[in-house]
């Protein structure tokens, strides 16, 4: 089973310490909590945000199964969208402009969002490089994918099933999810004890 990089909620936290831009942190924070692969994110447009049902829709020509879905935002995330937005009189629920944009681009590019957070979990002092591409490029231990992976994992040490997990996610089988079983163990032995299943 292939070993996924993730980062620790404490490391994520010294991150966001450090992030002074709101556009900077609303991304790290989206990442973390929706689960979003950084094409489905730089592709969301506001009209894709249900403020309403505090849901985003994310379009099938933006995902990597090329099948739409609903993900879940928390209510104190969307309130950040939402003041965000209206900082730069931009809250407009129909618009169809993207969320994250840059002052170069209309649309901000995967390109661009891997520097950002090469920058700040640098600034943070946790970027790491695990291992050299055969093409000779770095890789970072800190990256949008890692972040995705991180917040999968946090869910999954929070007891939230595997299959809300999934479709939060968009992942299609259970076997390329297992991927992150062995993250459960932590909460399996929390809730062992503090349920005193051996109890008898």
């Amino acid at each position: 089973m292939r070993e996924i990089k993730y980062l620790e909620k404490e490391k994520l936290l010294l991150v966001l310490d450090v992030i002074k831009n709101p556009r900077d942190r609303l991304m790290f924070k989206l990442f973390f909590a929706t689960f979003c692969r950084s094409n489905e994110l730089r592709n969301i447009r506001i009209c894709d945000i249900k403020f309403n049902r505090d849901l985003i829709h994310l379009r099938a020509d933006t995902t990597k199964t090329k099948t739409e879905r609903l993900v879940v935002i928390p209510a104190i995330l969307k309130k950040e969208i939402s003041i965000y937005l209206k900082s730069q009189n931009r809250y407009d629920q129909l618009s169809k402009e993207f969320l994250f944009n840059s002052r170069q681009s209309l649309q901000m590019t995967n390109r661009r969002i891997r520097q950002i957070f090469e920058r700040y979990s640098q600034e943070a002092k946790v970027q790491e490089v695990y291992a050299i591409a055969k093409d000779g490029r770095r890789l970072f231990s800190v990256t949008p994918h890692s972040l995705r992976h991180s917040g999968i994992i946090e869910a999954l040490e929070k007891g939230i099933p595997q299959t809300v997990i999934m479709e939060q996610s968009g992942h299609k089988s259970l076997k390329s999810f297992q991927v992150y079983s062995k993250f459960s163990v932590k909460d399996r032995q929390r809730l062992f004890i503090e349920r005193k299943v051996y109890d008898i």
